[in-house]
């Protein structure tokens, strides 16, 4: 079987170094043709942008100054890691094409740009993937093991707390916010790009009550 060709859009979103690093991990099934930001309201400096996706990529992998010039290769399959208020416009474009799509969580900032992509990737006859970090955590992962098995009685109520709600770029001692004037250029604290905790983190809680 062919390797699928996968390509990256957008350099916002800090979660893109994993996506990278977990397509990195199959060498015999993905061939990643290279990765280009895609502009936007995001003030973030192109420089730092690149530590979203990490220097291994960087080094490994061909930057395109324009998305569309990596979009005209035909990847088989696109991530998408810019903001969220840019994802419904990028990916219903790159689904034009034909292209399969994976977004980072939230799949949308709103329930009219969900349903726009949605409806794209069913006119185009594609598949639109979002990625929920926490799917992939053993801890959860067994947590809805012993559920399913009735292992902890019937389940009346799911409360999520996280104690992670001051970003992204939070990590690290505890107390310490990053820099103000970062804060101000970066889409994760503008609310007009779709940031903020509640639309972040809101989310997982969403998600795993689902289960």
């Amino acid at each position: 079987m062919s390797k699928i060709k996968a390509a990256i859009f957008g350099l916002e979103h800090p979660h893109a170094i994993s996506l990278y690093k977990a397509m990195k991990l199959y060498p015999d099934d993905f061939d990643i043709l290279g990765f280009a930001d895609v502009p936007s309201l995001d003030e973030q400096e192109h420089k730092s942008k690149l530590g979203n996706i990490g220097a291994a990529a960087v080094n490994e992998c061909k930057e395109y100054e324009d998305w569309h010039e990596l979009l005209d290769l035909r990847p088989d399959f696109a991530v998408i890691a810019t903001n969220n208020s840019d994802k419904a416009k990028v990916a219903c474009e790159i689904m034009s094409r034909g292209i399969n799509v994976l977004g980072e969580k939230p799949m949308a900032p709103t329930y009219a740009d969900a349903v726009k992509m949605a409806k794209c990737a069913k006119k185009n006859g594609v598949s639109i993937l979002t990625n929920w970090p926490v799917a992939w955590f053993p801890a959860f992962k067994k947590a809805k093991e012993l559920a399913d098995a009735g292992r902890i009685g019937k389940i009346m109520r799911v409360v999520y707390r996280s104690p992670a709600t001051w970003g992204p770029y939070s990590f690290g001692k505890d107390g310490v916010l990053p820099p103000t004037d970062f804060m101000n250029k970066t889409w994760w604290y503008k609310n007009e790009c779709g940031g903020g905790s509640l639309l972040d983190y809101d989310g997982y809680g969403t998600m795993l009550s689902t289960w």
